[in-house]
C-alpha cells in the first residue's frame, strides 16, 4: 500500500461484472466485502477500496460519514441488467443489519437507465398486509400479486427505503446508487424458504406503499442548489446564457446518501471542502473531463463510468466533453451529532 502523505485525486476503479440469478451486475464502486473496487490510474492503481480507507480513513469518505460507517466506504454504484424477472426482495435497516448480520443496512436508489417494452417494478405492497397473509403470500409464491406495479421510464429514479418490497422485471437496465451492502434478502421466488420470512417479518414493510416514496420525479436539467456562481453548495458555475439551475436538480436526499442530476453544459467548478464528504460522478450522457486545480491525474468519464473524489482532495472543474452531458453527483451529507458540553 503507497504511503498516505501524497495529495489524493480523481478515483476510477476497475468494473467488477458477475452473474446474477435473473441478469447480470457490474460494480462501479464499491467495498461490500464480496466485491472490492481496484483503482485504475495514478499512483494509487492497483490498490482496493477498502484498502486505501484502512490508510486515509476520513480522508476518503469525509467526517461525518466516517463517524457512521468507519472504514467501510458508505457507498455503492452498479448498473443492474436483468434477463428475467428478479425474486421479491428486502433489505434491512443499519440497526437491523448491525444487530443480525454485522453491515451496513440499505437504502437504495434506482435509476432507470433503459427498459424494454412491457417490463415493470414492483414497489411496496398495494394494500396493508398483516403478518399471517404475508407469509401466506410467500408461500405460495403469490406476494407479487400484492405488490404495485410500477412502469419503469427512462431518467426516471426510484428510492427504495430499507424494510421496502421490491422486484424488478425482466428487460431492464438500473443504475443503483446504494448503501455498501450485500443485504439483498429473497423472500419470494429465488429459492426463498419460510425461514427467511420469519427472519424478516419484524423489520419488512407491511403498510400499503405509493409505489415511488414521492421521491421519483423525471428531472430535465439543473444542479438542484437554486444558486448561480459561488454558493455553499460547494459548487460554482461558470454561466453561459443558455444554462440555467433549477431545484428539480435534486432527486434523491436521505442521510445515507444525497443525489443530484447535473446538466453540466458548463463548466463547473467544485469544493469538496465544503461538502465534508466523499463526492461520486456518474455520467449518464454525453462526455466529462474532471480535472483537479493542481494537475494531478485528470480523467475523463464516459456513460456508465463513476469516479470518486476524496473528501480531502483539492479542488476541481468538472468540463463538459460533449453537448447534451448530464451527470449524476452522490454524496453522504450527514453531519457529525452534536457534542454534549461537558460536566
Amino acid at each position: 500500500m503507497a504511503e498516505n502523505d501524497k495529495k489524493l485525486y480523481p478515483l476510477k476503479f476497475k468494473p467488477v461484472s458477475r452473474p446474477l440469478g435473473y441478469g447480470t451486475e457490474t460494480f462501479h464502486i464499491a467495498d461490500t466485502g464480496e466485491v472490492d473496487s481496484a483503482v485504475l490510474q495514478g499512483w494509487l492503481e492497483g490498490n482496493t477500496l477498502g484498502e486505501i480507507m484502512e490508510t486515509f480513513l476520513d480522508g476518503i469518505s469525509g467526517e461525518g460519514p466516517y463517524y457512521y460507517t468507519g472504514r467501510q466506504f458508505p457507498l455503492m454504484i452498479r448498473t443492474l441488467q436483468t434477463v428475467s424477472d428478479s425474486p421479491v426482495l428486502v433489505s434491512p435497516s443499519d440497526a437491523v443489519a448491525a444487530s443480525r448480520y454485522d453491515s451496513l443496512g440499505k437504502a437504495k436508489l434506482w435509476y432507470v437507465l433503459d427498459a424494454s417494452k412491457g417490463s415493470f417494478l414492483r414497489i411496496g405492497l398495494a394494500e396493508d398486509v398483516s403478518a399471517e397473509n404475508f407469509c401466506k403470500l410467500c408461500a405460495d409464491g403469490t406476494l407479487h400479486e400484492a405488490m404495485n406495479n410500477v412502469e419503469p421510464v427512462r431518467g426516471k429514479a426510484y428510492l427504495i427505503k430499507p424494510g421496502t418490497l421490491h422486484q424488478v422485471s425482466a428487460g431492464i437496465k438500473i443504475l443503483e446508487i446504494a448503501q455498501a451492502s450485500a443485504l439483498e434478502i429473497p423472500v419470494c421466488g429465488g429459492g426463498a424458504g419460510i425461514d427467511v420470512v420469519y427472519d424478516v417479518i419484524d423489520f419488512v414493510d407491511l403498510e400499503k406503499h405509493c409505489g415511488c416514496d414521492g421521491e421519483c420525479h423525471c428531472h430535465d436539467e439543473g444542479c438542484g442548489c437554486g444558486h448561480d456562481g459561488d454558493c455553499e453548495c460547494g459548487h460554482h458555475h461558470d454561466d453561459g446564457e443558455d444554462h440555467h439551475h433549477h431545484d428539480d436538480g435534486k432527486i434523491a436526499d436521505t442521510q445515507e446518501f444525497t443525489v443530484t442530476r447535473l446538466e453540466l453544459a458548463d463548466p463547473m467548478h467544485i469544493y469538496p471542502e465544503n461538502f465534508g464528504s466523499f463526492l461520486v460522478y456518474t455520467c449518464l450522457e454525453g462526455s466529462a473531463a474532471v480535472r483537479p486545480d493542481d494537475g494531478a491525474f485528470p480523467c475523463e468519464l464516459a456513460p456508465g463510468e463513476s469516479v470518486l473524489i476524496p473528501a480531502d482532495m483539492q479542488d476541481l472543474v468538472l468540463f463538459p466533453q460533449k453537448p447534451g452531458t448530464v451527470l449524476l453527483e452522490s454524496v453522504m451529507l450527514r453531519d457529525l451529532p452534536p457534542q454534549e458540553d461537558a460536566a
